[in-house]
C-alpha cells in the first residue's frame, strides 16, 4: 500500500519512523475514515484506491502485514465508552471471531505465539492483542475494512525490525508460510448464501446479520444478492430484512466448514417483494454514539410488528 515509504528507506533499519510516510508525508494507516473520531486528514490516493477496492469487491477476510513487532492485532484500534471495557479493550460484536483469527495465525507462526519473540518490554499473551489495548490508533485500515468494507481484517506484525535486510526474506517466508495458509482457511467459517425473490432473481442491498451481532454499518447483500458472515461454529438466528417485506428470521446450526473448504450455504427467499432495495452505504463519519445498542440486531426495527419464521430454500454443506 505504501511503495513510496519503502522506496525511501535506503538502508535496512529497525527504526519505526523511517519509511512510514508516503510521498505526501502522510501516514496511510492513519488516513482512513474513523468510526469514532472525525478524521480531518486529506484522503490520499493510496487510501482512496483501497476504499474503492473494498466498495467494489466482496472481500470477506483479509490481513495487512506490518513490520516493527511480532503480534497479531485485531479491531478495534480506536474506541469510546460504547466499545471499551474494563480491560481497556475496544471490542467489536465479533470479538470471538477476531480473537480466533488472530490466535490461529499466531499459533501457526514459528515464534509469534511466544508473546515476546522480539525480546522487548512488551508481552502479548498467545502472541495476540486487541489493537486499542496495545495503543489507540485513529484512521486505521483494519477498523475501516470491518466497519465499512464488511471485511474481517487484522494487522500482522511479522518482523521485529521495521525494514529488515533483504537476505532475511526467505527466513520470514518460512516463519509465516504455515500461518498464512491456515489463516486463509478461516474464510470457510460461518455462513454464506444469497437473497432471492420469488422469481429466483438476486436481491441486492438486503441487510443480513446474526441476531445479537448488530454492525453499526449493517452488512448487506452485494449486487449478486450474496451475503457472507464469518461466525464460529454454533447456533445462530439469522435475520434478513428487505424494504417492503417482512423480516425473515431463521435459526441455523453452523458447523465448522474448514474441513470441506466451504462455509454453510443458506439462501433466503423474500416473498411478495414490493420494493427492491436501493443501493445504500453508511456515511464515512463517526458512527458510534452513546445510544448504540450492540445487543440488538440492526435488522429488528420498531416498525416491524411480526417476524416470519420460515424454512427457506435450502441449507446444505458444499
Amino acid at each position: 500500500m505504501n511503495p513510496d515509504g519503502f522506496e525511501s528507506v535506503i538502508n535496512a533499519s529497525c527504526e519505526p519512523l523511517f519509511g512510514r510516510f508516503n510521498a505526501n508525508n502522510k501516514d496511510l494507516n492513519r488516513n482512513f475514515p474513523d468510526a469514532f473520531i472525525l478524521n480531518t486528514h486529506d484522503i490520499q490516493p493510496e487510501t482512496e484506491a483501497i476504499m474503492n477496492w473494498l466498495k467494489n469487491e466482496s472481500f470477506v477476510l483479509s490481513a495487512n502485514l506490518h513490520g516493527g513487532s511480532l503480534v497479531a492485532s485485531y479491531p478495534f484500534d480506536n474506541g469510546n465508552s460504547v466499545t471499551v471495557n474494563f480491560l481497556d479493550e475496544s471490542r467489536t460484536v465479533d470479538n470471538d471471531v477476531f480473537m480466533h483469527l488472530a490466535r490461529t495465525y499466531s499459533e501457526k507462526h514459528a515464534t509469534m505465539h511466544k508473546g515476546n519473540a522480539c525480546n522487548s518490554v512488551e508481552y502479548f499473551p498467545d502472541g495476540i492483542t486487541n489493537g486499542y489495548q496495545w495503543y489507540m490508533l485513529q484512521g486505521g485500515m483494519q477498523d475501516y475494512s470491518y466497519v465499512w468494507g464488511q471485511c474481517f481484517d487484522i494487522t500482522l506484525e511479522v518482523s521485529c525490525c521495521k525494514f529488515p535486510q533483504k537476505d532475511e526474506l526467505p527466513f520470514f517466508w518460512n516463519d509465516n508460510k504455515n500461518a498464512l495458509i491456515e489463516y486463509i482457511k478461516q474464510v470457510h467459517l460461518g455462513v454464506k448464501g444469497r437473497v432471492l425473490d420469488e422469481n429466483d432473481e438476486p436481491v441486492p442491498g438486503v441487510i443480513v446479520e446474526a441476531v445479537g451481532r448488530r454492525h453499526i454499518c449493517p452488512y448487506r447483500t452485494n449486487k449478486n444478492g450474496e451475503y457472507y458472515l464469518l461466525l464460529l461454529p454454533g447456533t445462530y438466528a439469522l435475520n434478513a430484512t428487505a424494504p417492503g417485506s417482512s423480516s425473515l428470521l431463521q435459526e441455523l446450526h453452523i458447523p465448522d466448514g474448514r474441513a470441506k473448504f466451504s462455509a454453510l450455504t443458506y439462501d433466503f427467499v423474500v416473498p411478495h417483494l414490493q420494493t427492491r432495495p436501493e443501493p445504500a452505504s453508511c456515511p464515512t463519519e463517526p458512527l458510534y454514539s452513546s445510544d448504540y445498542d450492540k445487543n440488538q440486531s440492526a435488522t429488528l426495527k420498531p416498525a416491524i410488528t411480526s417476524l416470519v419464521l420460515v424454512n427457506i430454500f435450502y441449507a446444505v454443506l458444499r
